[in-house]
């Protein structure tokens, strides 16, 4: 995808970062771009002893990006390091990190490749069992890392702002992404005041949630990758990882409605809570704020897209009864 967040990289520098990450021995024998991403720069490198690996790089300090993704790339990183250590949740190893900004002006790492292609490139050739057992392996993963208990609510960087309540952290990111939209330009259905305030007459349900999960929060069909055997080799893009709802799971949108095969392997079917529907609803359109945001700040031009996120936060402010 086209952004103007992604960082372009040449293959003199691509060169200089394996040697300082694995030594002068090592060879950059090929190098190619991975374009389907939004945000980081993603390279496919082949190594002289190593085989393939993936280089991602952030975007230079220099370009604006909304409030939730600064220094994204350290949490991705962490989290990786984290999921590498839990037996359940498949990941690639971090291999090596570089925040000097000596040789490009990002922060930058390299990690393994792991076996296997998206399970959104795959999925409509594969058979519905298939589909089923796959969905409720991807179950077990996001149970498992929601399993995972924090201290505080917020984002998952060390640098982040944290929070004694989810609902004060929650209240946080809605209005940073208002902010962003102001900053950045984004036009929305409705004023960034009043849907402000609509957020906060309905925030009541979040007290319900009074203990901070993992959240991967990016965890779609796009960033879990499956093998040639149809099992999953590792799950991706952690960067947004958050101390908060479960519910707040792609998984669990009402956007994206996932299925009961998915909860069998989830184990716990959580849009049976009482305050799930109010507290998702809040989750949906945060999401959509998002999509429409970054379109601006990102500088994207696919007209296709920007309509179809447009008409997603139109949507979802019809659903919730804010828009007629």
């Amino acid at each position: 995808m086209e952004s103007k967040s992604k960082l372009r990289l040449d293959h003199a520098q691509l060169e200089k970062m394996v040697k300082k990450a694995f030594g002068g021995d090592t060879r950059l024998l090929s190098a190619e771009e991975n374009r389907e991403g939004w945000y980081n720069a993603l390279y496919s490198l082949t190594l002289s002893g190593m085989g393939e690996v993936f280089l991602k790089a952030a975007p230079p300090e220099s370009v604006p990006c909304l409030r939730y993704e600064k220094d994204i790339i350290k949490t991705e990183i962490a989290v990786l390091k984290l999921f590498h250590k839990q037996a359940d949740i498949p990941a690639p190893e971090v291999l090596f990190e570089d925040e000097s900004h000596g040789i490009i002006e990002s922060d930058y790492f390299i990690m393994e490749k792991l076996e296997g292609s998206s399970y959104l490139s795959k999925r409509n050739d594969l058979s519905p069992g298939i589909t089923a057992q796959i969905d409720e392996e991807k179950g077990r993963i996001n149970r498992s890392i929601n399993l995972i208990k924090g201290d505080s609510f917020g984002l998952f960087s060390p640098e982040a702002e944290a929070y004694p309540t989810w609902k004060e952290a929650f209240t946080a990111l809605i209005d940073n992404i208002l902010a962003d939209a102001e900053e950045f330009g984004a036009s929305f259905p409705l004023s960034p005041e009043k849907i402000s305030e609509e957020l906060r007459k309905r925030s009541a349900c979040l007290d319900s949630v009074t203990e901070p999960c993992l959240i991967h929060w990016d965890l779609h069909d796009g960033n879990i990758l499956v093998r040639e055997d149809n099992s999953i080799s590792g799950i991706i893009d952690c960067d947004r990882a958050m101390w908060g709802d479960p519910a707040i799971e792609f998984y669990h949108s009402t956007l994206f409605p996932s299925n009961q095969d998915f909860y069998r392997g989830y184990g716990e079917s959580l849009p049976e809570e009482e305050t799930f529907p109010l507290r998702r609803e809040l989750y949906d359109l945060y999401l959509t704020l998002i999509f429409v945001t970054e379109c601006q700040s990102r500088g994207i031009e696919d007209i296709n897209h920007r309509g179809w996120a447009e008409a997603m936060l139109k949507e979802q402010l019809k659903r919730m009864k804010i828009l007629s």
